[in-house]
């Protein structure tokens, strides 16, 4: 004679029981939605800084001079497009890897640019390249270059797209950033 057992699924129980505290703590509101979804695709947010050059820094590695690994890095204030009021600031590093390229008296940059909101409660982190003249710490008046929109936090969370920007010929700067998810 076999005797079958019925055992108990400790993980079918431990799902019953998180699903049951998450309709309880949602009920009571004590379960809040996420800090932020990720802007809706098509959406747009277009931030402003002033010029730049007092808010920049060299960095000349050796030898004197341009050359591969040279830093610029920099932190400005940030506004939304059409206010004064500065809603928190962008902070980040432009590194040499190619001095003379793509052309002479040119160089390309890698870019690392977080725009921190709300007190530090949001970001945006823009990367890329693009090709400046060498003996500047910024992008050329007037210029525009695209570069990704790698990702954000808060409100921003699992943001992607891409970020336009213009150096403006009054020497402003805008960012529009694109968001495709």
């Amino acid at each position: 004679m076999h005797r079958h057992l019925r055992t108990r699924n400790p993980l079918r129980s431990l799902g019953a029981l998180v699903a049951a505290a998450t309709l309880a703590l949602g009920a009571t509101g004590m379960l809040a939605a996420p800090a932020g979804a990720a802007p809706r695709p098509g959406s747009k947010l277009v931030l402003t800084t002033p010029p730049l050059a007092q808010y920049t820094d060299r960095v000349d590695l050796a030898p004197t001079g341009p050359s591969i690994g040279d830093l610029v890095t920099f932190r400005a204030p940030v506004s939304k497009a059409g206010s004064s009021a500065v809603i928190g600031f962008m902070t980040g590093s432009l590194r040499n890897t190619a001095i003379d390229f793509p052309k002479p008296g040119s160089a390309v940059r890698e870019v690392n640019l977080v725009f921190v909101l709300r007190d530090g409660k949001d970001e945006l982190v823009v990367g890329g390249a693009a090709e400046y003249p060498l003996d500047g710490a910024t992008l050329p008046l007037p210029s525009t270059t695209v570069r990704p929109l790698l990702g954000g936090s808060g409100r921003y969370a699992g943001a992607r797209g891409e970020v336009v920007t213009v150096h403006a010929a009054d020497d402003t700067w805008t960012h529009t950033f694109r968001f495709t998810s």
